[in-house]
């Protein structure tokens, strides 16, 4: 066992943050959260505090990925945590996928005869320098 003198820190990204920073808010709800989803099995794999790779990975990752991939394992309903590989992984996979980006493109509701009067009401506008309404 290593002296503390020794001791490696682990979580100096974390620890070097400012606490009302918006990096720390979501690294510590993050980890708040994955506590309370596998509850003890959290903590005694990775600790009470995100480590350095786990803050870089996750600052990364950004929120929005982050919650998708947090979706993802409460669907697999998987017992154990996910490791850093597996929760990276997940979200690498969901950035890829083409349907995440998919933004439904509207078709505006045309009728003819409404746009009709509208175009004569403004031709009159234009030709008698008023607004008719």
């Amino acid at each position: 066992m290593l002296q503390d003198s020794n001791a490696i820190e682990l979580c100096t990204i974390f620890k070097e943050l400012d606490t009302g920073s918006h990096e720390y808010r979501f690294l510590i709800i993050f980890w708040i959260r994955m506590a309370e989803i596998y509850q003890q099995f959290w903590t005694n794999a990775q600790g009470s505090l995100p480590t350095d790779m786990w803050s870089q990975t996750l600052l990364k990752m950004g929120e929005q990925s982050t919650q998708e991939v947090i979706v993802h394992f409460i669907k697999k309903g998987d017992k154990y945590p996910p490791t850093l590989p597996e929760f990276y992984a997940v979200g690498y996979q969901s950035r890829l996928r083409k349907d995440r980006f998919y933004i439904p493109t509207l078709q505006p509701i045309i009728c003819r005869n409404t746009a009709q009067e509208h175009l004569k009401k403004i031709k009159l506008s234009l030709n008698s320098n008023r607004i008719i309404i």
